[in-house]
């Protein structure tokens, strides 16, 4: 697995791992790869605010992905998805409250588990 992300962010993410902090499960650092652009051929998971989807989904489908997971909020960006060339797309809605509060770094206020 990797993660896919703006250049400052995967830099950071590659330096310095990626980070949730929540007062339900404290923190939790995870060391995984960042790249900029998906690997051809990837499975990938979009799991952005939905109004990010036009910055990313040029990258998503020159990359062909094989399947596409997407968890975004709403349901709206549900046809792009499916328009991005996979031969596999699943669209789903989430509902979290968190904010990024610098690359890599991520605050949890939800106080519901699901």
């Amino acid at each position: 697995m990797e993660i896919v992300a703006t250049e400052k962010t995967a830099a950071t993410i590659n330096e310095v791992g990626l980070n949730l902090e929540s007062a339900q499960y404290g923190s939790i650092q995870v060391d995984v790869p960042a790249r900029t652009e998906p690997t051809p051929g990837s499975a990938i998971i979009v799991a952005t605010k939905a109004y990010s989807l036009p910055e990313i989904a040029q990258n998503i489908e020159e990359s062909a992905p094989s399947e596409i997971v997407s968890l975004c909020n709403g349901v709206s960006h549900a046809e792009r998805i499916h328009d991005l060339g996979a031969s596999r797309a699943t669209c789903g809605a989430i509902r979290i409250v968190s904010e990024r509060t610098s690359p890599g770094v991520f605050l949890l206020h939800s106080k519901f588990t699901m």
